[in-house]
């Protein structure tokens, strides 16, 4: 995931993020709050576990793998959906990210640079639009 991070760039950095869902092994040293909490909090929360871009950049340095997360980035917090497992509700957030174990990942963006940015650095690369 910490690759795919420094790929939204600095674009990430303006937007309001949610971890909507979360199963992961982490780093104990790096973490500042317990794994399990996080996981907890992302899943039971209305909008997930709302985060500024240099906090979802510090929990994926403390990750070793991931698995299901469901990452959302929007201009305006108030924009961001209820818990979503579909794409069909996606369509006020600028960037989401679905990782279906640590190989696969599906990611949606409005910027065009972007989608550019990661087709350039990953394999099997599909662009659909949102």
């Amino acid at each position: 995931m910490r690759d795919l991070l420094a790929l939204l760039e600095p674009e990430g950095r303006n937007l309001t993020w949610s971890i909507q869902d979360l199963e992961a092994v982490g780093d104990p040293e790096k973490l500042k709050t317990d794994l399990l909490e996080i996981e907890e909090n992302a899943k039971h929360s209305p909008q997930g576990l709302i985060m500024k871009w240099e906090e979802l950049v510090e929990l994926a340095e403390a990750l070793k793998d991931v698995w299901n997360p469901w990452i959302v980035g929007c201009r305006d917090s108030k924009l961001i959906p209820k818990v979503i497992y579909s794409t069909e509700k996606v369509d006020q957030c600028e960037i989401v990210i679905e990782v279906f174990d640590s190989s696969y990942l599906r990611v949606y963006a409005r910027d065009d640079e972007i989608i550019r940015r990661i087709a350039g650095k990953f394999q099997d690369v599909s662009v659909t639009s949102i």
